[in-house]
């Protein structure tokens, strides 16, 4: 995602920032997306989709 993208996204949500925050906020997303996906929670992401009622309950209806 390009600064340029951030900026408009978070302006949807009257969010207004410049691209120099808009790069520090993607930064951060990124060192956060790299952290959690080493976590051992999702680890276990592939065993909860399996196990999940989601797609019993799409069935349903």
């Amino acid at each position: 995602m390009t600064s340029h993208l951030a900026i408009r996204v978070l302006a949807k949500q009257e969010i207004h920032v410049d691209e120099k925050e808009a790069a520090m906020i993607l930064n951060l997303m990124y060192i956060v997306a790299k952290t959690y996906s080493g976590s051992a929670e999702s680890k276990n992401q592939h065993f909860l989709k399996e196990t999940s009622n989601w797609k019993k309950a799409s069935q349903l209806h």
